[in-house]
């Protein structure tokens, strides 16, 4: 159990700092608030990257309704759409940064961070819009909030 909330506590701070320093914000004004959905590609035009937001297009309600915080990430470049708020913002990050989070030599990278802040999925590969609302949805929080 120490262990374990050991990791924790490590984990969080070592993820706002990478947050904050990436995107200018600090990672408690998302924890419990938003989830984050975060796309990573060095090309835009890449097949995996363009299919992946191909998925999410026109989902905008669920999005919402999921309390979806997606960044897209190039380079060192991102722009993000806040689909709770229907804002967007866009912005620069550090390589270094970058790499405390990525997989430096991964072409394209999708990670899910929960409203616990926490890594929810990790991977390479394009995720359904159907198998990404699947895992959201079976998270704690969102079952306890469907129950209402």
């Amino acid at each position: 159990m120490v262990k374990n909330t050991t990791y924790l506590i490590l984990f969080s701070m070592i993820f706002s700092l990478f947050w904050s320093a990436c995107f200018g914000q600090n990672m408690k004004d998302h924890l419990w608030k938003n989830r984050i959905l975060l796309i990573k590609t060095d090309n835009i035009k890449a097949k995996k990257y363009t299919t992946q937001f191909k998925e999410l297009l026109n989902l905008d309600d669920q999005l919402k309704e999921r309390k979806l915080i997606v960044y897209a990430i190039h380079g060192t470049h991102f722009s993000a759409v806040d689909y709770v708020t229907n804002t967007k913002e866009s912005g620069s990050i550090s390589g270094e940064a970058k790499g405390q989070l990525f997989q430096i030599d991964a072409h394209f990278e999708l990670i899910l961070i929960g409203l616990d802040g926490r890594i929810k999925l990790q991977q390479n590969e394009v995720i359904s819009a159907k198998n990404l609302f699947a895992i959201i949805d079976a998270m704690p929080m969102r079952k306890y909030k469907q129950q209402d």
